[in-house]
């Protein structure tokens, strides 16, 4: 018996407040042969029993340890404790707050204490053991007459293969707990999705993964789903979002079967590491969803900006992570050195850049370098979604707050990166009365919903990005000056690839990136030229593309200049033509093919609209002193005129 105590009657007069406790009650009076009356066993794992039992779950527990800390930081000062246990109901992680701990001196809550029904009686870490579903066990719904003070709710954590694997719990007094068992339940069920998403991802990181949803914006959110691939298609393991979306699937491994059986998809007939999510259709009930295949050799290269080795830097750990990035370029590492100095200081980092030159590579990166990487990262491109939706999709929303919300709600992007990063990319293109929400949000730490009363504490690094001039937004009242503020903690620049002095280098380990694991092909020296002196108008996102090209077109192990792309070989013919060398010898580089492509496009709109600079900056979706800047730069000036610029 794992209880003290000789008595066994039933002398409360308390009765169990629910169905469940009811059944729960039952279980302890007649199975475990527990009375009300009753105190637990004072016993607990030995410090090395219990390194042991947290070590069985590898990584998954690692990942769900950080989550639950990241939630004990949002709840400190509310009287409340969060806790890990096992399938049997073993804690093997506890964290709470002070005044929490010390109303728990009853109690014995520290890890390596059996929580069980068998020997604490029905609570929410051993009911939610024992039945594998999400319970809420408040006061007097427990058996045991000394835990009724306590509330908690817990969720179940599964394996890929659908079986129980821990146990999160939330822990407060049942007085504390009075009209925020809703908010305190939808916390832990997102962290737990949390934590079902990311191990699931470092445990198959190794297989090919599908990743999906009911909407294409969805797809890597924590609301997709995720299955782990095989050979010849087989299923190894799918998250538990994913067999929610697919209609509620419980299978074990064994069950699983093929991908044809849930999707109809061929991955022979399906691009990976394509940017965009491709239609497929459920095959047991026909509904629609959008799809990314993630395979580890698109991982290891896809959008990098550079991985040194051949190694992918998102898979790599701490400093070393940003320190691939390094290949040469002096702009490029001192960038590094200074982000090294601020990754755990949690200062708004700004990064400016062309489109394309590796921006949400190097925010990557710098999460993964500072104290956060644990925590989630959330990116948000606030360009490509519509923004009748942006506020929803930031904020979240409560379910039914408009018409077309899901009943559930929505956490929204901000709240999902709690405890970790989010990066705001195209932060420019953010609408101008959202700004003044996202700005209070930065400055009050916390987020309100949409259709909600009660504001959710957040605790984020932000990081934020854009290719556009932000001084000059805000010149235009396009953008708030006390937001750059807020945002531009510290200013970094990432330079454009023509102007990096590294291109070679990053060619070469881009290259073994998009080989792998087969060995790379070599460069002919001709064709390495053309590639080193090409002006990379699209920057590292087309020279991602170039490379894939080239990998797929050679033979023979060496790659020439027939592989190279059209526009690449066209610009070496236009080397032999006065006038247009791209090597650039003038501060403003004029000769060059790009520059004078851009002077001739600004001359024909504005010869197009008879020179009138204001209609002419519409048309090219810039502001007047944008484009009188430009022509400034290419002395433009209309005819018959001298330059206005003299």
């Amino acid at each position: 018996m794992a209880v003290s105590g000789q008595s066994k009657n039933d002398a409360s007069a308390v009765k169990p407040t629910c169905e469940q406790d009811s059944a729960a009650w039952l279980r302890c009076r007649e199975e475990y042969g527990l009375a009300p009356e009753m105190r637990p066993a004072d016993s607990k794992l030995a410090t090395e029993q219990l390194k042991r039992l947290q070590g069985q779950f590898g990584e998954t527990f690692g990942v769900a340890r950080a989550e639950m800390n990241s939630l004990a930081r949002r709840l400190a000062g509310t009287r409340c404790g969060v806790a890990i246990a096992d399938a049997r109901g073993t804690v093997l992680h506890y964290l709470g707050d002070p005044e929490f701990n010390a109303m728990t001196s009853g109690v014995r809550m520290s890890p390596g204490t059996d929580w069980s029904e068998k020997t604490q009686g029905n609570s929410a870490i051993g009911t939610c053991a024992a039945l594998q579903r999400p319970v809420s066990v408040i006061g007097d719904g427990h058996f045991l007459a000394c835990h009724r003070w306590l509330a908690g709710t817990a969720i179940p954590v599964f394996s890929g293969d659908g079986q129980l694997a821990l146990v999160l719990a939330l822990l407060t007094t049942a007085r504390e707990s009075d009209g925020c068992q809703r908010y305190t339940r939808a916390l832990l069920e997102m962290t737990a999705q949390l934590v079902d998403r990311r191990a699931f991802l470092k445990r198959f990181a190794s297989h090919t993964i599908l990743r999906f949803h009911s909407r294409p914006d969805s797809v890597d959110n924590i609301d997709g789903g995720l299955i782990a691939l095989g050979r010849e298609q087989q299923v190894l393991a799918m998250s538990e979002t994913a067999r929610s979306l697919l209609g509620g699937i419980a299978p074990t491994a064994r069950q699983l079967g093929e991908l044809s059986e849930f999707l109809n998809l061929s991955l022979d007939e399906f691009p990976e590491g394509d940017a965009e999510p491709a239609s497929v259709f459920d095959s047991r009930h026909g509904r629609r969803f959008y799809v990314l295949i993630d395979s580890p050799a698109v991982r290891s290269g896809a959008g990098t900006s550079g991985c040194a080795n051949g190694h992918d830097p998102e898979a790599l750990e701490g400093e070393d992570c940003l320190t691939s990035l390094e290949l040469g370029d002096p702009a490029v590492a001192d960038h590094i050195r200074r982000a090294k100095r601020l990754a755990d200081e949690n200062i708004p980092i700004l990064v400016h850049g062309e489109t394309g030159t590796g921006k949400e590579l190097f925010a990557k990166s710098l999460h993964q370098a500072c104290n956060r990487r644990d925590g989630p990262f959330v990116a948000v491109n606030c360009a490509s979604i519509p923004e009748s939706l942006i506020e929803s999709e930031l904020f979240g929303y409560k379910g039914g707050a408009f018409t077309g919300a899901n009943r559930r709600g929505n956490v929204g992007r901000i709240v999902q990166a709690d405890g970790g990063t989010l990066f705001l990319d195209e932060i420019g293109d953010m609408p101008l009365a959202l700004q003044a929400r996202l700005l209070r949000a930065l400055q009050e730490r916390e987020v309100l919903p949409l259709g909600g009363d009660k504001p959710v504490p957040v605790d984020i690094c932000l990081i934020s990005a854009t290719h556009r001039d932000l001084r000059e937004l805000i010149a235009e009242g396009c953008f708030r000056e006390d937001l750059y503020y807020r945002l531009q903690g510290f200013t970094l620049t990432l330079p454009p690839l023509r102007e990096r002095h590294d291109r070679i280098a990053l060619i070469e380990n881009l290259l073994a990136c998009k080989s792998a694991p087969c060995q790379p092909p070599k460069i002919a020296p001709d064709a390495m030229r053309l590639l080193d002196r090409y002006p990379w108008p699209g920057n590292i996102r087309q020279l991602v593309t170039c490379i894939r090209t080239m990998v797929a077109l050679h033979e023979g192990g060496c790659i020439t200049v027939d592989d190279l792309p059209a526009e690449i070989r066209c610009c070496d013919r236009m080397q032999a033509i006065p006038g247009t060398e791209i090597d650039g010898s003038g501060p403003e580089d004029r000769s060059s093919v790009l520059h004078k492509a851009e002077r001739d496009a600004l001359l024909t709109t504005l010869r197009q609209y008879h020179w009138q600079v204001a209609e002419a900056a519409q048309s090219l979706d810039i502001s007047r002193s944008t484009l009188y800047r430009k022509m400034k730069r290419y002395d433009i000036h209309p005819p018959r005129k001298t330059s206005p610029f003299a």
